[in-house]
């Protein structure tokens, strides 16, 4: 009921940090539609919190509907569900290196359920970890199942005699199985197969071989064509050598079939007698040689739309495909998607590239201000002429710390070009917020509200010409604030956020593959300013390529919202630096600290505590590492974490928090609130 209901993502949250390393499953039937306090108020009290130091698990989430939408009552989720974690058809799938066993996958059950309910509701699904869905192994089938092929002769006796020709996935040798009687069957292992018969008295139609999917029962039926005589006084000499001719390939047939060799296709005959024309037999597709260009940092997953089956690809170069139509993703470096589009595999397509940057458009509204390149946009040389990935999240970060950073006309001037806010003429010791939005329908609508608490303070947000983006500004004492956006009609989110002396607090907000909201946060000295901060803050920057910096911050938020581990995966950033505050950028050194705690790597806590106390004392985050990764003591919050994984440094949050608890969104990295203003 209402008020007895469960907050999945907390329980998630709960569970993820107190279990520790490992893989959790998570299989959930329940609607998801928004509703407010007034219909459902999950329970204020907190579950006591003692997270495990062992490390990050993976979480294999899969749930019945998306979000904000509502899932069929009484619907074939659930036992669609049971069914494949039994190895219910290609829910079962074989392992490269492993003949003995058949095994049930994440990745296997997911595309098992999002086919056989594709008419029914689409489903949700998220992986967070270092594993990836092909290691979220949840049954082996051991020894392997055999599944029956019966075959069915529409015409004929169940004393018919014959053989069963068969195929197994991209062989071309036929397997003979001869049978005596009908009903006939193939027992064979789970695969693709291609099967025919043949019969010693007459033919069996159609005579090419048939596609089967055989994961499950199957019955393949044909028909049988009998062979015709005629009386000699009807025979004209065209006629009679017909069927002698057809007689001799029957009499053929029969000896080949008694000394093991293989058989000639045959002409069939209708029953009145005329020469059927033969049926075209099915193509045969072939491998064609791909060049795919990929942008870096990305990796293009390719669906065959036919056999469903996916081919990975994860850097440019030739890739041998399977004829026919493929569905294409493009995902970034923390799996979000950044563009799908369809390719046909053919002898005339010899190129899969995804340059152009047409996947929305703010996208395109952006590209078309700076000159093309070959495979990707180069936004300044101060990225050393490395191209940008295509991820908006990315670009808005770029462009938007550009002109944050930017000392004048002459800094960054590609960048300069953009018809965004500037930023030179900030007065010392100021301090503010700049919301850059991007989406990919031009028409979505967005409200801003910036204020120090719980009372909404709604600021004006303006399309800049020729751009289909969204930006808002509001100078602000320094001190702890509270952002909140409404996209269209969807609800509205509200994040803690911080300003500091001398910086702008940059806030890119977009939308995942699901139209939910995903921002980042930097807090970014203004580059006119940059005379003011503290001297060694200044020596620190003076050395640093700034711009370089806000991406690499960026790709290690990618993986710290997919809780991948993020020094694995972005592996150009200096570990030593980042975490003692070397970059003088108050974001990257502490997501930098929690990912070692996440990992339960502690032994440098001490010094990185001291490093952000010295640096930083005004960001609630250092309180929140201090407590949790030392032990010098328990220390008062002095404001809301940034991070959400700083709220596991306190206790009694509803105590302190400026909004419920129970209204935490602990499905983000960022510390959200659903529905509060």
């Amino acid at each position: 009921s209402a008020h007895c209901c469960l907050n999945l993502d907390k329980i998630i949250f709960w569970l993820r940090s107190h279990l520790g390393i490992g893989k959790q499953f998570y299989f959930i039937d329940a609607c998801r539609n928004a509703l407010d306090g007034t219909k459902i108020a999950p329970p204020e009290q907190p579950l006591p919190f003692n997270p495990s130091a062992n490390g990050e698990p993976t979480t294999f989430i899969l749930q019945s509907t998306i979000t904000e939408a509502v899932s069929v009552v009484g619907g074939s989720f659930q036992k669609t569900l049971a069914a494949g974690l039994k190895g219910k058809g290609k829910a079962k799938t074989w392992e490269d290196d492993t003949d003995e066993a058949m095994f049930v996958r994440y990745d296997s059950m997911r595309l098992y359920l999002a086919e056989r309910l594709k008419g029914e509701q689409p489903i949700y699904n998220k992986v967070e970890g270092t594993a990836g869905e092909k290691d979220g192994v949840l049954f082996e089938l051991k020894p392997v199942p055999l599944i029956d092929c019966h075959i069915k002769i529409n015409g004929a006796s169940g004393s018919e005699k014959g053989k069963i020709l068969y195929r197994r996935g991209r062989s071309k040798q036929d397997i003979e199985v001869p049978f005596n009687g009908l009903p006939a069957k193939l027992s064979l292992e789970p695969d693709v197969y291609k099967v025919a018969v043949r019969l010693a008295n007459g033919s069996a139609s159609p005579e090419e071989h048939r596609r089967v999917e055989l994961y499950d029962t199957q019955t393949l039926t044909f028909d049988k064509e009998e062979t015709v005589t005629f009386s000699d006084d009807l025979i004209g000499d065209t006629e009679l050598n017909d069927v002698l001719g057809d007689a001799a390939e029957a009499f053929d047939f029969g000896l080949e079939g008694l000394m093991g060799r293989g058989t000639r296709s045959r002409r069939s005959r209708s029953r009145t007698g005329r020469k059927q024309k033969p049926k075209p037999k099915r193509n045969v597709s072939r491998l064609y040689t791909v060049d795919v260009s990929l942008p870096p940092n990305t990796t293009a997953e390719l669906r065959n739309k036919s056999t469903r089956k996916i081919a990975v690809v994860t850097e440019s170069g030739d890739v041998e495909l399977r004829g026919g139509r493929y569905q294409v993703t493009l995902r970034g470096v923390d799996g979000a998607v950044i563009q799908q589009t369809e390719f046909q595999a053919n002898a005339s397509s010899h190129e899969l590239t995804f340059a152009g940057w047409n996947a929305n458009a703010a996208q395109r509204s952006i590209a078309a201000h700076f000159p093309p390149h070959e495979d990707s946009l180069q936004f300044s040389e101060a990225l050393m002429d490395e191209c940008t990935e295509p991820d908006l999240d990315m670009w808005l970060a770029i462009i938007g710390a550009g002109r944050i950073l930017s000392q004048g006309p002459g800094t960054y001037h590609k960048i300069g070009c953009l018809p965004l806010r500037e930023f030179w003429n900030e007065q010392a010791g100021s301090s503010s917020i700049y919301v850059l939005a991007g989406f990919e329908h031009p028409g979505t609508r967005l409200k801003v509200s910036v204020s120090p608490d719980k009372a909404p303070n709604w600021i004006p947000v303006s399309r800049p010409k020729n751009l289909n983006l969204w930006e808002a500004h509001a100078a602000l004492e320094p001190g702890q604030h509270f952002v909140s956006f409404k996209i269209g009609d969807g609800i509205c989110y509200t994040v803690a956020s911080q300003t500091l002396v001398n910086r702008c607090t940059l806030i890119t907000l977009t939308q995942d593959a699901n139209r939910q909201p995903q921002l980042v946060q930097y807090l970014l000295p203004v580059g006119v300013l940059t005379g003011y901060l503290p001297d060694l803050i200044q020596h620190m920057l003076s050395g640093r390529n700034q711009l370089d910096d806000v991406r690499k911050i960026t790709r290690l938020h990618q993986a710290f919202r997919s809780r991948r581990d993020v020094f694995d995966t972005v592996r150009d950033v200096d570990l030593q630096e980042l975490l003692y505050c070397k970059w003088g950028n108050p974001v990257g050194s502490s997501l930098a600290a929690y990912e070692l705690m996440r990992r339960g790597v502690f032994g440098a806590m001490e010094e990185v505590s001291r490093n952000m106390q010295h640096f930083f004392p005004e960001l609630p985050d250092t309180v929140a590492i201090t407590n949790l990764g030392t032990a010098i003591g328990r220390h008062p919050p002095t404001g809301v974490p940034l991070f959400l994984d700083g709220l596991r440094a306190f206790s009694d949050l509803n105590d302190w928090l400026p909004f419920p608890s129970s209204n935490l969104d602990y499905s983000r990295s960022w510390t959200t609130w659903r529905a509060v203003v």
